[in-house]
């Protein structure tokens, strides 16, 4: 399998929706709930630390 597949630069969510409840809408608040656990850094690429 192609590294592209596994460790992609980015990602697009397709039909990502304002509207609650729809699966684009799902999708793409559960991607921006990811909080990096580092307790030896307070920022990783950009993430901040939740304190």
């Amino acid at each position: 399998m192609p590294d592209s597949l596994f460790k992609p630069k980015s990602v697009a969510i397709i039909g990502a929706s304002m509207e609650q409840g729809k699966t684009g809408s799902s999708i793409l608040s559960n991607l921006v709930k990811i909080f990096p656990v580092n307790p030896e850094s307070s920022e990783i690429i950009g993430f901040k630390k939740i304190t």
